[in-house]
This record gives structure tokens, sequence and C-alpha cells, in this order.
């Protein structure tokens, strides 16, 4: 990405996917987290569902629970943000993303608090313990 805007190419949403799925595959969550984060206020790009997903991914990948949660929190901040209007989608990312969220105490905890503004903005149940 910092080639392309130093070559005066603006990215797009699969160049932001790409680089979070690259981040997942290192085991970044940390960085597939900030991409996600700086899509909107840098470059006007809105997330879509991969990009959500692989970032999701990296938060998996990431040996380190507290990491993990804190990242999978950040990306349902913009998840909550932007909102996804797919309920399938929807429902399938916050499974995801919740169990993420429950790799940390702390993180479960914050996540609890924050939960009843984040699902009510994505219509989904964030922050509350699923079976894994």
């Amino acid at each position: 990405l910092a080639e392309m805007e130093v070559a005066g190419l603006e990215p797009s949403v699969v160049s932001y996917a790409t680089a979070i799925n690259a981040a997942a595959k290192g085991n970044s969550s940390t960085a597939a987290a900030m991409l996600v984060n700086e899509m909107g206020p840098r470059w006007g790009l809105k997330p879509n569902e991969y990009v959500f997903t692989a970032a999701i991914a990296a938060c998996e990948n990431d040996p380190d629970d507290k990491t993990a949660a804190d990242s999978a929190q950040r990306i349902v901040n913009v998840m909550a943000e932007i909102g996804i209007a797919d309920e399938e989608v929807k429902q399938r990312l916050g499974k995801q993303v919740t169990v993420q969220l429950h790799r940390d105490s702390a993180a479960a905890d914050e996540a609890a608090s924050d939960s009843d503004s984040d699902e009510g903005k994505l219509g989904t149940g964030l922050g509350r313990q699923v079976e894994v």
C-alpha cells in the first residue's frame, strides 16, 4: 500500500483486503485492525465482508490472546460504525468476532460494556459468549 501511495496510486478495497489477508497469514491482528481502521478516514473506502473476514482471520491466527481480543474490538468498532446490511453476513461475522473478543477476559469485559452500543448498530449479539 505504501508503494502504491508513493507511485501516486490510490488503493482500492481489494488492495486493502489483500494487505489484510497478508497480515492474517503473518498472524498480525494489530496490522489488520490498523488497516481496517485507516481505510475510511484515509481513503474514503468502506470495508466489505471480505475485508472483515480477513481481519477476523488475523485475530484467529494471532497467538497472543490479548492482542487478538483488542484487535477484534477495534474491528467491531468499525463494523458498528459502517453497518452491515446483509443479515447472514452480519450474523456470521458477529459469531466469528465474538469468539475472538472472548480470548482475553479484560477485552471481553470491555466488549460487554460496549456491546449494547455495538449490538444496536450492528443488530447482532456481539460481546456474548458463544460455543466454540
